[in-house]
């Protein structure tokens, strides 16, 4: 592929500081990869001297893959993402902090684990709150004078926070934020480590930069020089991960902050059709935080436009979308988006009914299952003895007789001693006899196996036999005939997983760090043509040759509180995230929205998004009504009882789950007001203005 002239000017740029606008299907990562190559060629920069940053394994692999079609130095230059960057760095300098180079990295759930150790009387919905401020410190890189930025306690927050860090050292462990603020905190501390670590890197290419949030930014000030290459490439209308740290700012003001900058424009679309591309430029160009670029393709136009659809109900969207397709088109090349994960609910239904083969993509992470992080706690206590949240899994799956009282006595007799410790001297521990005999089989097991790391028994070989011999395979072949499930599958999965792994505590420990790093899902499935059912959010990177972009309405797309007073800045995101779902799609785009959906537990009235109006261009866009009956009656079937909302039922909520309802009440302006306890929260909602599924019983998978 020979590169357009402004993808010619971004690789061939001679400039130190460029920014790359690159607009999405403009070919960006092909503009990265030569120009690594160009740096290597024309400016005598070594490959072992270049860092290459993106955000997901996926994307890192792909632009691994495209340098290796190029010319044979790929090993040399350093292909990675963010959070790989600040492993590996926390495992050469993690001896600064007193870090042990085989610490165990903590998600979201072992960061709840940790601070139910510290706070064992607080309600689980408290240390959600204080889990996302503690990742929010983190995101923004602050200090502790700076903790008044995310709470309105500071005081308080100081004392979480820092009890909560102590605790991640005493169990030798890291959460994912610590990643890159760890990193961050040892670079500023400690500046003789700083000026070497900014002569490693002669050359910087950071994808995607529109995501970063500020602790990112500021880690890449920190190991780069005045003399470094550096070349930023990302999209500000493709934004949308604000809601997780991202800050649009940083590409917003990197020409400001990194002056003098070289902007380039990728604006030339290799994917899309140019009614879908016309379509994205009259929608985004309502947004006033942007730089600007305007898309545009040199193929020749279709005949035929983007396709708005309106319907009665979101089941008559949903069974005229499924028979559309079964009459014209490929499944593997067809996505149906959806805002929430709730609205999917329908087409799964109508799909099931029809035979359908579908695919939900990122609705199940593979490494958040039970018994998946059950096969890495055991992995894990191997090469770090100190993870207690590892070990009180071990303890408790399958049940070894072992209760949580007495888990917290053994954890609070040897407070300050590892498991291994712990382990060996049990005998003496304040438990009964049937809990101090399961800790002796542990270790016992332990103790005989650990011998084996290192030697040529295979690494899978010696994971298999710890699950045997610890009664996990017993345990989840029990369970998988009793409740249908195929978990067993799953550990099978992670031994295949640790095949190409070598028995090595050095290579059990890149195995673990992989894993845990791991945001993409295991599919061990048989691939075949099956329609993906997508959240926007997840779309990012992906493109189809048909996308359906339903329940285009408003408070449902854009998803916004019409009372917050801060919503513009909400709204725009909305935008971006509509812009993103626009073009994905590579020939034929279909958006639609119903009269009445099922939203806030009851079959509401909806109007059209006013996305809808903002995109519309009738040169490129067409507009056809499906309603055959009223609104009302089309809906009757699909109307709640009244008596959906009462004390005792049971409703689904798309961020926390399923709940009881153990309130009902009404405001005094007369809206409904239920009190919600979930499993990890205790939540008020008006179901006026939020979607609650009510469900026969709780989902206990």
């Amino acid at each position: 592929m020979q590169p357009n002239t402004n993808q010619l000017s971004a690789i061939t740029s001679v400039n130190r500081r460029s920014l790359v606008l690159a607009g999405a299907g403009s070919g960006k990562t092909h503009v990265i990869t030569q120009r690594i190559l160009h740096l290597i060629d024309n400016f005598d920069i070594a490959p072992h001297k270049i860092l290459a940053l993106t955000f997901t394994n996926k994307a890192a692999k792909e632009m691994e893959q495209r340098f290796i079609t190029l010319q044979s130095k790929t090993q040399a230059v350093s292909f990675t993402t963010f959070h790989s960057f600040g492993a590996k760095f926390l495992r050469q300098y993690g001896h600064y902090i007193k870090l042990n180079r085989f610490f165990s990295i903590y998600d979201d759930t072992d960061q709840i684990a940790t601070l139910k150790q510290l706070y064992p009387d607080e309600p689980q919905s408290q240390l959600i709150e204080w889990r996302y401020y503690i990742n929010r410190a983190k995101d923004y890189a602050l200090t502790i004078d700076e903790f008044h930025q995310v709470h309105q306690n500071p005081a308080q927050f100081q004392r979480i926070f820092q009890s909560y860090q102590a605790q991640l050292r005493h169990n030798n462990s890291v959460d994912f934020g610590d990643l890159l603020y760890l990193p961050l905190l040892i670079l500023q501390q400690n500046p003789d480590l700083q000026q070497s670590v900014r002569q490693q890197w002669k050359a910087i290419l950071v994808d995607e930069y529109q995501d970063t949030n500020r602790t990112q930014s500021a880690l890449l000030e920190n190991i780069m020089h005045q003399e470094t290459f550096l070349m930023v490439v990302g999209d500000e209308d493709q934004s949308i991960y604000n809601f997780r740290g991202a800050d649009t700012t940083a590409i917003l003001t990197f020409s400001e902050r990194f002056a003098p900058v070289e902007l380039i424009k990728l604006e030339e679309n290799y994917r899309s059709e140019a009614h879908i591309l016309a379509t994205a430029n009259q929608l985004i160009q309502h947004n006033t935080q942007r730089l600007g670029k305007h898309l545009f393709t040199q193929k020749p136009p279709l005949a035929e436009k983007v396709e708005i659809h309106q319907f009665s109900t979101e089941e008559e969207e949903a069974r005229w979308i499924i028979h559309h397709i079964e009459e014209n088109i490929e499944y593997s090349e067809i996505a149906i988006l959806y805002r929430t994960n709730a609205q999917s609910r329908i087409f799964e239904k109508l799909l099931t009914e029809k035979r359908i083969p579908y695919q939900i993509i990122g609705s199940i992470k593979f490494f958040a299952r039970e018994e998946v992080k059950l096969s890495i706690a055991v992995l894990t206590i191997l090469i770090n003895p100190a993870d207690e949240i590892a070990f009180r899994r071990i303890l408790t799956t399958p049940s070894r007789g072992i209760g949580k009282k007495s888990i917290d006595l053994l954890m609070n007799y040897h407070e300050n001693q590892s498991v291994t410790s712990l382990l060996e001297s049990s005998i003496q521990a304040p438990v009964h006899k049937k809990a101090m005999q399961a800790l002796q089989l542990i270790y016992q097991v332990y103790h005989q196996l650990q011998q084996n790391l290192g030697s040529s028994e295979p690494l899978s070989h010696l994971f298999m036999q710890l699950m045997t011999e610890l009664g996990i395979i017993e345990y989840y072949t029990a369970k998988d005939l009793t409740d249908g499930t195929d978990r067993l599958q799953n550990i099978y999965e992670i031994k295949n997983l640790l095949s190409p792994y070598e028995n090595s505590t050095e290579s059990l420990g890149y195995f673990l760090e992989s894993i845990n790093l791991q945001s993409e899902a295991v599919d061990s499935s048989t691939p075949q043509a099956r329609i993906k059912l997508i959240t926007i959010h997840n779309t990012k990177g992906l493109e189809y040759d048909s996308v359906f972009v339903t329940g285009m309405e408003q408070q449902l797309f854009p998803k916004i509180d019409p009372y917050d007073p801060g919503g513009d800045a909400e709204l725009e995101e909305e935008r971006r995230l509509c812009y993103v779902a626009i073009t994905r799609a590579k020939k034929h785009l279909f958006l639609s929205y119903a009269q009445r959906r099922y939203l806030h537990g009851r079959s509401l009235y909806q109007t059209p998004s006013q996305f809808l109006h903002e995109l519309y261009n009738d040169t490129y866009v067409s507009t056809t009504s499906h309603i055959t009956n009223s609104p009302t009656s089309a809906s009757e079937s699909y109307t709640p009882a009244q008596e959906t909302f009462m004390v005792g039922r049971w409703v689904r909520d798309e961020d926390y789950g399923v709940g009881v309802i153990l309130n009902c009440t009404l405001s005094k302006a007369g809206h409904l007001v239920l009190t919600i306890e979930f499993k990890d929260k205790v939540a008020t909602f008006l179901p006026e203005f939020r979607y609650l599924e009510p469900v026969i019983m709780p989902d206990t998978n």
